[in-house]
């Protein structure tokens, strides 16, 4: 079998706020190799530009080139699949005009993921400012219907790991009211970087007798691009049709 190379374009630029994330990377990335014998290699990618976090729209767009920038670039590079690495799916249809290999995007993955697992989801969200943006996504994936709630933990990108117990605290609670509350059979986190709470959020609510799938959702989108990968399909150019030579202005140049 051949060797499948994983782009993860983080869209962030590096700050403190993300390191633990992006260790985190680091050590899924040293698991893969060693667990799959070197077959999957994840390599993780920065942007040049744009913010220190994306928790709008405004964020997504000033990331917006310097990930198509890595994307395109990861394309010659030989990479096979590409992840955004944020729960926005910043520059997700344009990564998909531009390349021809398959980009899977956080948000859409663990919601499909959920909706197929437990049919009715909510997203656990960090901040309120970010609620019209998820809801904006979800019902332009035509998931609207499955969702049952965005609550949020009222703790910014950047502050997500200054104190991990607070994090998980503050996680297990609001997916409990979800459950209970809201209906909700499953909880998506709605952020990348909440990543190493998953482990005690889901032993907090078992201990409160829910038995859920809480879901990760850069890891989503890793095994969708890993799946598609392995199945040699991407996303199709009758819908992401590729993008046509014309006159165009920009700080950097595709070439």
């Amino acid at each position: 079998m051949r060797n499948i190379k994983i782009l993860n374009i983080v869209p962030d630029i590096y700050t403190e706020g993300i390191a633990v994330s992006v260790k985190d990377r680091q050590l899924l990335a040293a698991e893969l190799a060693e667990e799959l014998g070197g077959l999957v290699e994840l390599e993780s990618r920065l942007v040049e530009g744009g913010s220190e976090s994306i928790e709008c729209f405004y964020d997504s767009a000033l990331a917006a080139p310097y990930i198509l920038k890595l994307a395109q670039q990861g394309e010659k590079d030989g990479f096979d699949a590409i992840v955004l690495d944020c729960f926005l799916d910043p520059a997700l249809s344009e990564c998909r005009e531009l390349v021809g290999i398959p980009v899977m995007g956080a948000c859409q993955s663990s919601c499909s993921l959920a909706s197929r697992m437990a049919g009715r989801f909510s997203v656990i969200g960090i901040l309120e400012n970010a609620d019209r943006c998820i809801r904006e996504n979800i019902r332009r994936y035509a998931l609207e219907q499955q969702l049952a709630s965005i609550p949020v933990i009222n703790m910014p990108v950047v502050e997500l790991h200054n104190c991990e117990a607070d994090l998980v605290q503050k996680t297990t609670e609001a997916a409990f009211q979800a459950v209970k509350q809201d209906g909700a059979r499953s909880v998506i986190f709605g952020c990348t970087c909440m990543c190493t709470a998953v482990e005690g959020v889901s032993a907090g609510l078992r201990r409160r007798g829910v038995d859920i799938p809480v879901i990760e959702p850069f890891r989503a989108a890793l095994y969708d691009a890993l799946c598609c990968a392995l199945m040699r399909i991407s996303q199709s150019k009758y819908a992401y049709w590729p993008v046509e030579e014309k006159l165009r202005k920009v700080d950097w140049v595709l070439k």
